[in-house]
């Protein structure tokens, strides 16, 4: 994948991350899941509550992963852009 895309990609990410519906939502089906885990009688049920938390634990650390991945790339290409203005800059002055 190019810089370009991931940088994108985490552009992207980060705007679900900031949408306020999505973490109302996430919000809502955590508080759900953990009430369900608590209030359950049956272990099977328990069970099934604490591995979706940990399903939507990792769509949340997947997000925030390729957010900081784009910060990365989206880092890398201003660099490379600032070195390229740069150089120019100087073959212009010879």
């Amino acid at each position: 994948m190019s810089l370009e895309q991931e940088a994108e990609r985490g552009r992207l990410a980060q705007e679900v991350i900031d949408n306020p519906v999505y973490a109302d939502a996430f919000r809502q089906i955590e508080q759900g899941l953990t009430q369900a885990w608590r209030e359950s009688r049956d272990a099977a049920q328990r069970e099934e509550c604490h591995r979706l938390l940990k399903v939507l634990d990792k769509v949340q650390t997947a997000l925030a992963s390729t957010m900081r991945s784009g910060k990365v790339a989206e880092a890398e290409l201003v660099s490379r852009a600032t070195l390229a203005q740069r150089i120019g800059h100087r073959l212009t002055q010879r």
